[in-house]
């Protein structure tokens, strides 16, 4: 590091013919300490830049499959809730009219189409002693699919990341139920 000095220099003043003593503070380093003191204070190292890319690289490779796995369990979410909640309504008409519904459709209107699924329901018999209700993913979750009919029976149609489908439950992670 460089260090200051006090230098004194005698210097003639041009008004008058006397002599006036001149005091300067000078640094006492080399050029090269002086151009390796100012290049530190001007930033970071190429070096440095690179190695703390290459750490957020990192980071978001480990990141990015967990956050679409959590986003994509969130939606699926929301089909099996809107599932429950008609069957639920199924139920409750069942109970007022003794049927599911007439001919080939559903006593109760399906769900309407959501960002990430579409919804269908099939009558069993006429008039309907059971019913099947589906949804189906769209979009972003395609290749998801859902199942639920009157007996409260879940059932996994379709989902990417699993082999040995149906299975007997609602997958919202891959895994087991």
């Amino acid at each position: 590091m460089c260090q200051l000095v006090t230098d004194s220099r005698t210097n003639q003043l041009r008004e008058g013919s006397g002599l006036a003593v001149l005091q300067f503070r000078v640094p006492a380093c080399s050029f090269t300490q002086r151009a390796r003191t100012a290049m530190n204070l001007r930033g970071f190292t190429l070096l440095e830049l690179m190695t703390a890319l290459a750490v957020v690289g990192i980071l978001s490779a480990v990141a990015y499959p967990s956050y679409v796995s959590y986003t994509r369990r969130a939606q699926a979410t929301d089909a099996v809730n809107l599932l429950s909640q008609y069957r639920l309504a199924q139920e409750q008409t069942f109970q007022d009219n003794g049927n599911y519904g007439v001919g080939t459709t559903c006593s109760v209107d399906v769900p309407a189409t959501t960002p990430y699924f579409s919804y269908s329901c099939v009558p069993k018999g006429n008039p309907a002693t059971g019913f099947t209700v589906k949804a189906t993913g769209v979009q972003s979750m395609a290749g998801f699919a859902y199942q639920l009919d009157d007996s409260g029976n879940r059932i996994t149609l379709a989902f990417p990341e699993r082999s040995g489908l149906p299975a007997g439950c609602w997958l919202l992670k891959s895994g087991d139920c």
